[in-house]
């Protein structure tokens, strides 16, 4: 880590093909996983921000995490186990308690984390995905996002319900607008997408 190396290979890692990236994505969890507020100090670069890093760029140099942006470009990965360990590095990165990793990824998980997520949702019920696919897919996102809200971090919350996520108590993790899926009825199998999660809503159609 000291030496700055693998900051560099996150930044900008080698074209994988799908096994090589299985060990990407390893080594990414594994790193993340061990990182506690001193060590993370050493996953910090700063430099001038470039074309990937647009969404700050009223900041002309900002700390940069790229072991944390990597995860979050994976977050919606078609592969499953990239999913997951993409998911559980960001968790555990903004939770990790220390200003200066919490000033680089604060910014990035409200100003590209959030917005991946929510063209994500919209791409679950794609028409070439099984209906009980689509529904698991979607329910593992909504479960990822109340977790988001559960670190407590208003500017990703803010980032969140800007982008048509909500939390909601007793339901956890909800989704509004278009492409919203309320139910899927065992004895009919498609699902139902409604245009918001409420008893008024309009039924938009149904994907068999």
């Amino acid at each position: 880590l000291a030496g700055g190396r693998l900051n560099s290979f996150f930044d900008d890692p080698p074209d994988f093909d799908e096994e090589m990236l299985a060990y990407l994505v390893t080594l990414l969890k594994g790193i993340a996983m061990r990182l506690n507020a001193d060590t993370a100090l050493l996953c910090l670069v700063t430099e001038k921000a470039d074309a990937q890093g647009e969404y700050c760029s009223e900041f002309p140099k900002r700390p940069r995490m790229p072991i944390f942006e990597r995860s979050v470009q994976l977050v919606g990965h078609r592969d499953s186990m990239v999913q997951t360990a993409a998911r559980t590095a960001v968790l555990w990165i903004l939770s990790i308690d220390q200003l200066a990793v919490r000033a680089a990824v604060q910014v990035v998980a409200a100003g590209l984390l959030a917005p991946r997520l929510s063209d994500f949702a919209l791409m679950v019920y794609g028409p070439f995905m099984g209906a009980s696919e689509a529904h698991e897919n979607m329910q593992e996102l909504l479960d990822f996002v109340e977790d988001l809200f559960g670190l407590g971090i208003p500017v990703l919350s803010k980032s969140l319900e800007d982008h048509g996520f909500c939390f909601d108590g007793d339901r956890g993790g909800a989704i509004r607008g278009p492409s919203v899926i309320v139910h899927q009825a065992e004895s009919y199998p498609a699902v139902s997408v409604f245009d918001k999660p409420s008893d008024d809503a309009l039924l938009l159609g149904e994907i068999p």
